[in-house]
């Protein structure tokens, strides 16, 4: 008896641990991201080859490449990060998804009514599995997105602590923050180009877009593995 409970004391506690965990990569990749563009940008506008390039005898221009390339660092990533903090998450999801679709769980039951596009379970498991759900399925096209996305939520919040659904839950939150913190950058990157703050580089530009180009690909495909990681949950248990 001692030895279930001082396991069921551990899974809670593995569960609270990454619960309290599964946004973590607010300060570790997503940080490193925002900082290694920082660099990207100062190295492109001239600023960082201006302190390689310094003769070691010139300590005071050094020292004043050094402070001036640090300065512009920390305000480009203390605005990032509060903007990225100002902004709601359903506000962020529809800007991450360029207001063109939305969040499987909007369509996953007609979609999955459709074609399962996941071998881990059948056409006919859903359709067996959420009867019900079927049934009562809106006629109204908004409705019907509403009210999918409503059953798939309740699902969700049933399993949320799975493991494998706060990983696929993290990595969704991740891509996301990555594509809306690429869209801050470029924007801000523009605005300090046009007061003249650095100078503009095209390979900057094009790296950006092409960086939010991948991490908006990216996101679609983690929130559909996340939506799907619910449905299996929920029908083999």
């Amino acid at each position: 008896m001692a030895i279930i409970w001082d396991r069921l004391n551990l899974k809670m506690h593995e569960v609270k641990r990454n619960m309290n965990d599964i946004k973590d990569y607010r300060n570790n990749e997503l940080k490193n991201y925002v900082i290694g563009n920082i660099l990207l940008m100062l190295l492109f506008s001239g600023l960082l080859e201006k302190f390689f390039t310094q003769e070691i005898s010139n300590n005071l221009s050094i020292w004043g490449t050094v402070i001036e390339s640090a300065l512009l660092s920390s305000i480009i990533y203390i605005y990032v990060f509060l903007l990225d903090s100002l902004i709601p998450g359903n506000i962020k999801q529809n800007l991450a998804y360029f207001h063109i679709g939305k969040l499987p769980g909007y369509t996953i039951f007609t979609d999955m009514q459709i074609k399962v596009k996941d071998d881990r379970f059948t056409k006919s498991d859903v359709l067996k599995k959420y009867d019900q759900v079927y049934q009562n399925m809106p006629t109204d096209k908004k409705e019907r997105e509403k009210y999918q996305n409503s059953q798939w939520y309740k699902i969700y919040c049933s399993c949320k602590n799975d493991s494998k659904i706060l990983i696929a839950n993290r990595d969704f939150l991740l891509c996301r923050d990555i594509t809306i913190i690429t869209m801050m950058l470029i924007v801000l990157y523009l605005i300090f180009c046009f007061f003249k703050i650095v100078v503009l580089s095209e390979k900057v530009v094009l790296i950006l877009i092409a960086e939010l180009i991948v991490s908006d690909i990216s996101m679609r495909g983690k929130a559909k593995r996340l939506a799907y990681n619910v449905i299996s949950e929920d029908i083999y248990k």
